[in-house]
């Protein structure tokens, strides 16, 4: 149904194809961009402290939480 309205407003399968492609090259350029902020050596918060932090187990309020 959407496919059918995209080629009814005059896309083709073309323009699809170019838009993934585009995205494809975007996403790239992102990461190149983000591996570049990563390599300056710019101070980050520590992405696994929080995982650390509840090593106790879920609160005992939860129903599947055994005790």
């Amino acid at each position: 149904m959407i496919v059918k309205a995209l080629h009814d407003a005059g896309m083709k399968s073309e323009h699809a194809y170019l838009a993934a492609f585009a995205s494809i090259g975007a996403s790239v350029l992102t990461w190149n961009a983000s591996t570049q902020v990563e390599n300056a050596k710019v101070d980050r918060a520590d992405p696994t402290a929080g995982a650390s932090s509840s090593a106790s187990g879920p609160p005992p309020s939860w129903p599947w939480a055994s005790p």
